[in-house]
């Protein structure tokens, strides 16, 4: 039949006719090649459907919504060429085609096929195994896909609490079910909960540490503060100065501040606080820009200078345990007398002192 179709005489002809006639010439050569074609028979058919689909969309010049919009700028002799060349290497990833993960169109033959088969090639997101839902039946249960049958699909719910639950669903209502695409539901009970409990997690007993370490810090500073009047606090140089007499160990500076805890161990050039063995940084409050603001706070601690010079010295750095959190303080070594500024000698490897960084003040 095609090749008295490829050889009629169409009277009348329109400009399509040569094309549908050079078309039906390709497709004609083309079966006989497939019909001796060692290939697969799946192959060969998959590989002719795709020739026949191509000729058609580049005679109604609709390639561009094919899996090839390019198209074939070489004519139906490109095509044929392509047809050629898929059916002597058929698993040569295809260029220029789009939306298929296989390199090979799998057939299936559904004439001879059990009605179950038929519903897996139609309801192709159906598995076994796999999670779904029915919302207008079943509102959010998860049902598992455990059985298809010619005569309908069984779905399972397993409630945490009660006996399972068993849905037999016919063939033609299966397209309702849709895969879940959430979390599964599951459960967590016994050792594996004890593990997971929060009041059995390393998070809990950390935050429990850092709150401590910082409750300590800000008690050892609050209950160490200076005398009224003892001390003075200037910008333009930014210092802090003794105002008036001032004994021998009389001031003792504990710095205030929020703790974090140090994970790489690193703490050099850091204020550290250190509790059980974990160094915990110290990072001061908001410091005072300008006295007429009234905004941040004055940490004597945080505004003793350095100096390289030991003798100039006013203030010694050292460690204190208070409830077993190592804090670091100042103190003066020696009495004071006002208009001695605080300045603490540049800290040796040994010897704790302020941080590097200090905080930014405007003069």
């Amino acid at each position: 039949m095609m090749n008295g179709i490829a050889f009629m005489d169409m009277k009348g002809s329109t400009c399509l006719y040569p094309f549908l006639r050079c078309a039906m010439q390709l497709l004609l050569d083309s079966w006989k090649l497939k019909e001796t074609s060692p290939q697969d028979e799946n192959v060969r058919v998959a590989v002719f459907g795709r020739l026949c689909v191509r000729c058609i969309l580049h005679l109604l010049g609709k390639e561009k919504l094919g899996r090839e919009p390019d198209g074939f700028k070489g004519g139906l002799e490109e095509i044929g060429n392509k047809f050629a060349q898929e059916l002597t290497n058929p698993r040569k990833k295809l260029d220029g085609v789009k939306g298929s993960k296989n390199d090979e169109l799998k057939i299936e033959n559904l004439v001879d096929a059990k009605p179950a088969d038929v519903a897996l090639v139609q309801n192709d997101h159906l598995k076994i195994g796999m999670m779904y839902i029915h919302q207008k039946e079943h509102g959010q249960k998860q049902f598992q896909l455990v059985k298809t049958e010619d005569d309908g699909f069984t779905f399972e719910h397993k409630p945490f609490f009660g006996e399972t639950e068993s849905v037999k669903v016919s063939l033609e209502k299966l397209k309702a079910w849709k895969l879940h695409k959430g979390q599964e539901a599951e459960k967590c009970e016994g050792n594996e909960m004890e593990e997971l409990m929060v009041h059995n997690s390393a998070m809990l007993k950390d935050e429990i540490a850092k709150a401590k370490v910082q409750t300590v810090l800000l008690e050892a500073c609050q209950a160490h503060a200076p005398a009224k009047g003892s001390l003075m606090f200037t910008h333009g140089p930014t210092a802090v100065w003794a105002c008036k007499a001032i004994k021998k160990g009389e001031l003792k500076l504990f710095p205030s501040g929020t703790v974090s805890k140090i994970k790489d161990g690193k703490t050099k050039g850091k204020l550290i606080a250190t509790y059980a063995g974990q160094p915990y940084s110290i990072s001061s409050f908001k410091a005072v820009s300008s006295f007429d603001e009234k905004k941040g706070v004055l940490d004597a601690y945080h505004w003793v200078k350095s100096t390289a010079e030991g003798d100039e010295a006013t203030m010694v750095a050292g460690l204190q345990t208070i409830e077993k959190v190592q804090l670091p303080y100042f103190t003066n070594p020696k009495a004071l007398k006002a208009g001695d500024q605080l300045l603490v000698e540049k800290p040796t490897d040994d010897i704790p002192a302020k941080p590097t960084k200090r905080p930014k003040i405007t003069k």
